[in-house]
């Protein structure tokens, strides 16, 4: 996925490169070439063009940054309008994988990374984002949807281990040390039970 996004970056420089590549071509090879390359941009237009049929047609919803249009996993734009609304004084915790929530709340994340991946983020992180969690978040928005280690298998297939103990200790410390204060969808706004300290972090163990 992530180098589909980035291989369309590579166009403009082929496009200027190609008159130099192309120079001694035969113009039959020349043709079946940009039929090649046309025939190849067809798929990608048709995908863009529904993308931007839906986008255009499903309505905005307000956001920290602005209108905001979303037609992925159901419950995102309640979730992202009752973070922008807690106190401002009171911090959040974005977890495992939700890098743009914080621009899109206004809000800035209260632990020290954007992302918790399995066989990518390691223990001691962990421990020190349950920590920082601890102590500056009031609240923490969990993603379910990413905390299946089914899905975490089936989008990473060479992760060995799609719920190493580190992951396992810090989301039990997020659903005991957190009330479920609401949900949307797969989203959960939990909010800090009265009277936890740093304690509740020291079975995260590991380097």
């Amino acid at each position: 996925m992530h180098i589909a996004y980035g291989v369309p970056l590579a166009l403009p420089f082929l496009a200027w490169s190609m008159p130099r590549l192309a120079r001694d071509w035969r113009p039959a090879i020349r043709l079946a070439a940009m039929l090649a390359a046309g025939a190849v941009c067809v798929a990608p237009a048709v995908s863009w063009l529904a993308l931007a049929r839906e986008a255009w047609s499903t309505p905005a919803v307000p956001t920290a940054r602005g209108p905001m249009v979303w037609f992925g996993p159901p419950g995102t734009p309640e979730m992202l309008a009752r973070v922008a609304a807690l106190p401002p004084e009171d911090g959040v915790f974005f977890y495992p994988t939700m890098a743009l929530a914080p621009m899109l709340t206004g809000r800035e994340d209260a632990t020290p990374y954007d992302t918790y991946q399995p066989g990518y983020t390691r223990p001691s992180e962990y421990r020190a984002a349950c920590r920082a969690a601890i102590r500056g978040a009031a609240w923490v928005v969990v993603d379910r949807n990413f905390t299946d280690p089914a899905l975490i298998r089936r989008s990473f297939p060479a992760v060995r281990d799609a719920a190493p103990p580190e992951t396992m200790a810090l989301e039990h410390v997020l659903d005991t040390a957190y009330d479920l204060a609401a949900r949307d969808g797969k989203l959960e706004l939990r909010q800090r039970r009265v009277g936890v300290d740093e304690a509740v972090c020291d079975g995260i163990a590991g380097k």
